[in-house]
């Protein structure tokens, strides 16, 4: 069984294809905010170099964040199209699961796991594991706040207690390993209701342009 792996929330525009729990194929396109131009033209192009239909693929596993606002959602919406589609399972995978599956991956650990994740100068995202089946609840604090947790191990990009696995990016691989823990949806209302999860509360930028605003409010 075929399935789909799309990364679309960091800088580069990330795509991979699995054959059941094997990493087959992937293809990056190092290229920030370019990313809604380029992922359908390579994932169709990862389709053709396997010589594969897209009726093929079982299912699209997606990193849902937190991570780029508009990478994320590019990502997310593309998953979703393609899925109704074709008939296809959407594997949402957090952040923060893909950080706690390195971790058991390079280390064979699983519980007392620290996945962390910077957000700003002084704040990260993080959360707790002590076990696969407990999903960490995802906290938003000040370095300070998680500089006062224990665990035996800390994973991600940013540097807490005595013990730590450095993850400076998250790829299509590891996404995709970590999809083979995440249960896949196939309710079409289910798949439809997926949003991306943000650091914070995501608030769209009002871009103004004076001459045409002033249009607008007859000025």
């Amino acid at each position: 069984m075929w399935r789909l792996v799309i990364e679309t929330g960091g800088e580069a525009c990330q795509v991979g294809l699995m054959r059941g729990n094997e990493r087959v194929g992937g293809w990056r396109w190092d290229w920030a905010r370019r990313h809604a131009e380029r992922l359908v033209w390579m994932v169709a192009e990862g389709l053709r170099v396997e010589g594969l239909d897209w009726s093929e693929v079982e299912g699209v596993a997606v990193m849902i964040g937190p991570g780029s606002h508009t990478g994320l959602r590019v990502g997310l919406s593309a998953a979703k199209a393609w899925a109704l589609r074709w008939g296809w399972k959407v594997y949402p995978v957090p952040l923060l699961r893909v950080l706690y599956e390195e971790a058991r991956y390079q280390t064979g650990m699983e519980g007392g796991i620290l996945t962390l994740w910077r957000a700003r100068e002084r704040e990260a995202y993080g959360g707790l594991w002590h076990s696969p089946s407990e999903e960490a609840k995802g906290e938003l604090l000040p370095m300070q706040e998680w500089e006062k947790r224990t665990a035996s191990l800390t994973v991600g990009n940013v540097r807490v207690g005595e013990k730590w696995l450095y993850v400076p990016e998250v790829t299509w691989m590891s996404v995709g390993r970590a999809s083979l823990s995440v249960e896949g949806l196939s309710d079409p209302t289910a798949i439809g209701a997926l949003v991306p999860v943000y650091f914070r509360s995501f608030i769209p930028t009002q871009r103004r342009h004076e001459p045409f605003g002033s249009a607008l409010r007859g000025g």
